[in-house]
């Protein structure tokens, strides 16, 4: 299949990870694929992936600086290129692309045009009644929706009328150190001193509040037992967040790393015990939590929020730990976890779950017959 993916950020930005890892998995099967996606200049902090050099010869990227631009090298390598599939992944304003290059460009191969959806509308303030008008209506410009949870879908398009297709996310299994408690089966418990958080540090994810229950977790140790936590991550809240852990006294206990290439961070989490799988309820309640499939790649225990996105790959007491977001609950989770450990076989659970969440099983079973169905003209509501 010849496949041109559209991105709106730049290629291996953090928190995209759909948008670096379906292209370049579908390039190593052996298909066709153009990238078109902006210059990583002004965001260079926030890159963690780095394309490997083995799809070079069927891979390409193109770098544009604005949506005008990205719209006339679309059009063009719609006319040269001939793609079977356009994939678009979310923006606001995504449904310009087609409806431009349908208007302006012919094209005797037709391609398909795919919308992918991966994270749920976050609303921040009141949406005037045009923009709800034209939620709906953005998605006949495309000839089928992709996304990792029908949530998303329907909180971006409000009703979805479209081929609607569920493309889960993925980790990169192959990429995890394993932990050396990943063989344990047993109830034995194993000591849980050393946290790591990673994830945006944005307003909207109310980092905060895991810093409340950090305080809180101290105060109720009384300093009896030393744990720590490590932030990876960056956002328009970091300075904020800095403040906090000073008000908070937490200096000892939290130390923000800063965003960090995937590989080397990746290479550092089997250092840690446990990974706190955080996630505010409000806006992210269902979305799929990547940090979770993360910390269970790498080995790690996790205790996480109790959203309906971690709740798809943690069973509570099972293989995690999930507790409400206040600072009480979620406080005395990490108080229970340092005091009396937890089980080594959580981690091994854990492992069990993942494995059907590898990206290149992804690619296969999900992605692909997708595509195949699309564009057959097979796709079905």
């Amino acid at each position: 299949m010849k496949i041109i993916y559209v991105l709106t950020k730049p290629f291996g930005i953090l928190g995209a990870a759909a948008s670096y890892m379906l292209p370049t998995i579908m390039a190593k099967r052996g298909h066709d694929i153009k990238v078109i996606c902006y210059h990583p200049s002004n965001n260079s902090g926030d890159l963690i992936y780095n394309l490997d050099k083995k799809t070079e010869d069927n891979f390409s990227i193109t770098y544009v600086t604005n949506k005008v631009n990205l719209a006339i090298i679309l059009r063009k390598s719609i006319s040269k290129y001939q793609p079977h599939i356009v994939h678009i992944f979310f923006h606001p304003r995504a449904f310009i692309f087609p409806l431009i290059c349908k208007l302006t460009c012919w094209s005797p191969s037709r391609p398909k045009w795919v919308l992918d959806i991966r994270s749920p509308k976050i609303i921040l303030n009141k949406r005037n009644i045009i923009k709800k008008f034209m939620d709906p209506i953005k998605q006949f410009c495309f000839d089928a929706v992709s996304t990792h949870a029908e949530y998303s879908a329907c909180s971006q398009l409000r009703l979805v009328k479209k081929a609607l297709y569920v493309v889960p996310p993925g980790v990169n299994l192959c990429n995890f150190k394993q932990n050396h408690f990943d063989q344990d089966k047993s109830e034995k418990q194993r000591p849980v001193r050393k946290f790591l958080y990673i994830g945006s540090l944005a307003k909207a994810r109310k980092i905060n509040i895991l810093l409340n229950a950090i305080a809180y977790a101290k105060i109720r140790l009384k300093n009896n037992i030393n744990f720590f936590v490590d932030i990876y991550g960056g956002g328009n809240d970091y300075s904020n967040l800095q403040k906090k852990v000073i008000e908070l006294q937490l200096q000892d206990i939290v130390h923000f790393k800063g965003t960090l290439p995937q590989q080397e961070l990746f290479s550092k989490m089997n250092c840690y015990d446990a990974g706190l799988a955080y996630v505010p309820e409000d806006n992210y309640e269902h979305a799929p939590c990547l940090k979770t499939m993360e910390y269970m790649a790498s080995g790690l225990f996790v205790l996480g929020s109790n959203t309906h996105g971690n709740r798809i790959f943690i069973t509570n007491e099972k293989n995690g730990l999930l507790a409400k977001n206040s600072c009480e609950e979620f406080g005395e989770m990490i108080v229970r976890t340092v005091t009396k450990g937890l089980p080594g076989k959580f981690i091994n659970n854990s492992k069990e779950i993942i494995c059907k969440y590898d990206w290149d099983n992804i690619v296969v079973e999900n992605l692909i017959p997708m595509y195949e169905s699309i564009i057959r003209g097979n796709a079905n509501l």
